[in-house]
């Protein structure tokens, strides 16, 4: 298990944010639990794990008045910094000390309109004042990804803002995945396209589509054995450790429902991210797993385009390997895009 190292930790450094999105799948924008010396000391403990990779997150991260403290932090333990931000509060001079900082910023714009986005953010000039912020960043040589979760609302939209980026030179990610709030909260649920919109879309956008783009950062997602607990963990605002973000989402579903959450590795303010790293005994099955034990998962013929993610398999059925609905779905539309044939979604999730 020695090759299992941290390589890429992602903290949320506090759950306050300058926007009240209407899909946020965090009902809580208040709480910042972090001290700066807890964090400069589990910064010293993620290098001596090995972390070579850190992605700053929120809420937002840069409403915190120590953010260059944090980040500061995190260099002089040699770690890269992605910062994931809506960019709000970037102005001319705090670009310029990211610069120094941060390689990679990936920010938040959620319609080509900005009327739109500025209602489904619920913060009035916010559209032009992350175009302002991206112009800022641009200018001081930072890398910058935009991400977009496809709302219902703007869809209409996603041409404009697909051309826009493309003016400015800008990369443009999207994400089909609209989740329920850690409190399990369903409204942000209205706001995920349905089967007949995913399909639209995966039309109207091919480059988005899992089935003909196979480009992943996490060269195991298409096989089951991403890199969740194997050389990536998250951290979220309250201390706790999961393999990744996803499997957050899935503890806290099972403990609104009275169940233990066996994902939620261990807490960072009363344990040694190390300790919590090596010992966990979920972590230590997660390592193990290899694709031959998705099983069901084999004999769909569509399994070559398919991120299966065994988070949402634990949160859906308990089982890390019984496929959940909503992965199949994705599947079975995007592969009906190309008359494949696949394993019909309803006897993927019922098989045992």
């Amino acid at each position: 298990m020695d090759g299992f190292v941290p390589l890429h930790v992602q903290i949320e450094v506090t759950w306050k944010c300058s926007w009240r999105c209407v899909h946020c799948y965090q009902d809580n924008h208040a709480s910042q639990v972090f001290s700066l010396d807890r964090l400069k000391s589990l910064f010293g403990e993620l290098k001596e794990s090995g972390t070579m990779h850190l992605i700053v997150t929120g809420g937002e991260p840069m409403a915190r008045l120590d953010i260059f403290e944090i980040l500061e932090s995190a260099r002089f333990n040699g770690m890269a910094i992605t910062l994931y931000s809506n960019a709000h509060l970037i102005n001319k001079p705090i670009a310029r000390r990211l610069s120094a900082l941060i390689g990679v910023t990936e920010i938040s714009l959620l319609a080509g309109e900005a009327n739109l986005h500025d209602q489904l953010a619920r913060s009035p000039g916010s559209f032009q004042k992350t175009l302002q912020a991206i112009h800022f960043l641009t200018n001081h040589d930072i890398k910058i990804i935009v991400k977009t979760p496809i709302l219902k609302p703007a869809y209409p939209t996603l041409k404009a803002l697909e051309n826009l980026l493309k003016s400015l030179e800008i990369a443009w990610h999207a994400d089909i995945e609209i989740s329920r709030t850690y409190s399990g909260n369903l409204n942000p649920l209205q706001y995920k396209l349905g089967p007949s919109e995913l399909s639209r879309f995966f039309s109207d956008f091919p480059q988005f589509n899992p089935q003909t783009n196979i480009n992943n950062a996490d060269p195991g997602a298409l096989g089951g054995t991403c890199l969740a607990a194997r050389n990536f963990c998250f951290i979220d605002a309250l201390g706790n450790v999961y393999p990744c973000l996803n499997f957050k989402s899935a503890c806290d579903v099972l403990e609104n429902q009275g169940m233990a959450a066996e994902a939620k590795l261990g807490n960072v303010l009363s344990v040694p991210f190390q300790e919590i790293w090596k010992s966990s005994q979920f972590a230590l099955r997660l390592r193990s797993v290899t694709a031959e034990n998705f099983t069901v998962c084999a004999n769909c013929k569509a399994n070559a385009g398919c991120r299966q993610c065994m988070a949402l398999n634990y949160e859906t059925h308990g089982d890390l390997f019984k496929p959940s609905p909503v992965t199949c779905n994705v599947t079975r539309t995007a592969a009906k895009m190309f008359d494949q044939l696949f394993t019909p979604a309803s006897e993927l999730s019922s098989a045992v």
